[in-house]
C-alpha cells in the first residue's frame, strides 16, 4: 500500500497547475492533503473516494483524504467544538488500520495560539491512544514541528521561544506522542540523516539550496513498523512550499 501526505498550501492552485498528476504516476492508494485553504470541494482525485474537513474560516487550513477503497467509516476533528473549527483532522477506518490525516496548528509566536496548539496536541494524543487500542494507526501530515537539529538547516536553528516549529514544548509534545506507542517512520529508518527536509521558505531560493525544515511526518503504531517497506520525500514534485512524503507499507 502507498500512502502520500502533502501540504499543498492551497489545493485549487495545485489542481490548476497539474501538480497532482505525479501522485497518480506513483500509484498512491491513499492521498492525505493538508492546507486545502478552500470551502469548495473540487474533484481533486478522480476515481477516489474523497473526504473533506474545511475550516469555518474561509481560505484557511483544511484537510482532505482521498482513497481508492471506501473506508468502513469516517470521522472529522477531535470531538471538541473549541478545537474543531479549523478543519485540521480526518480519521478513516479500514479493516486493518486507521488513517489519521492531520494539519497541526502553528503557535505563530502568540501565547494564545501556543496554548491552543498545546491543547490540540493533547486531545490528538488522547484520541490516537484510544484508536491504537482497537487497531494500528497511521498518522500523517504537517506537524509544524521539528524533532532535532537534524531536521533543520543549520542557519535556521535559532532557539527562540517564538520560532515557529522549533519551540521546546512543541517538541516535547511530539516526543510524548511517540512515547505513547508510535514511531517516526523516517527517523527510525534514517536515524542520522541530515538535510532531509520537507518544507522550504519561498524566499531567496531556499528550496534550490535545500535550506529547509522537516515538518511533515508519518508516525505509525509501533507494532506495524516492521511492515514498512519504504518512506520517501518526493522532493522532485513542486506546486507547494512543502514536498509530498510517501509511505509504502504491507497491510
Amino acid at each position: 500500500m502507498k500512502i502520500v501526505s502533502w501540504n499543498v498550501n492551497g489545493i485549487i492552485p495545485c489542481l490548476i497547475n497539474g501538480s497532482f498528476e505525479p501522485l497518480y504516476e506513483w500509484g498512491a492508494d491513499l492521498i492525505c492533503i493538508q492546507e486545502t485553504r478552500t470551502n469548495e470541494r473540487p474533484d481533486a482525485a478522480p476515481g477516489f473516494h474523497q473526504y473533506w474537513n474545511s475550516s469555518v474560516r474561509g481560505g484557511y487550513a483544511g484537510v482532505m483524504s482521498a482513497v481508492r477503497k471506501q473506508p468502513i467509516r469516517e470521522s472529522y476533528g477531535l470531538g471538541n467544538t473549541g478545537l474543531d473549527q479549523e478543519g485540521r483532522l480526518i480519521t478513516l477506518e479500514f479493516e486493518d488500520f486507521y488513517s489519521v490525516n492531520s494539519y497541526f496548528p502553528q503557535s505563530q509566536g502568540s501565547i494564545a495560539r501556543h496554548s491552543y496548539r498545546m491543547e490540540w496536541d493533547e486531545a490528538l494524543r488522547e484520541k490516537l491512544i484510544v484508536l491504537d487500542e482497537q487497531k494500528p494507526v497511521i498518522l500523517c501530515g504537517d506537524f509544524n514541528t521539528t524533532r532535532s537539529s537534524l531536521d533543520v538547516y543549520p542557519e535556521n536553528e535559532r532557539l527562540v521561544w517564538a520560532e515557529q516549529g522549533y519551540m521546546s514544548e512543541e517538541r516535547e509534545s511530539l516526543e510524548e506522542l511517540l512515547e505513547s506507542g508510535f514511531t517516526d517512520v523516517f527517523r527510525s529508518l534514517y536515524p542520522e540523516q541530515a538535510g532531509a527536509y520537507t518544507w522550504w521558505s519561498n524566499r531567496l531560493g531556499k528550496r534550490k539550496e535545500n535550506r529547509g525544515w522537516r515538518l511533515d511526518y508519518f508516525c505509525i503504531s509501533d507494532r506495524i513498523v516492521e511492515q514498512v517497506t519504504a518512506i520517501k520525500h518526493l522532493t522532485e514534485i513542486y506546486g507547494s512550499d512543502h514536498c509530498p512524503v510517501m509511505l509504502e507499507i504491507k497491510l
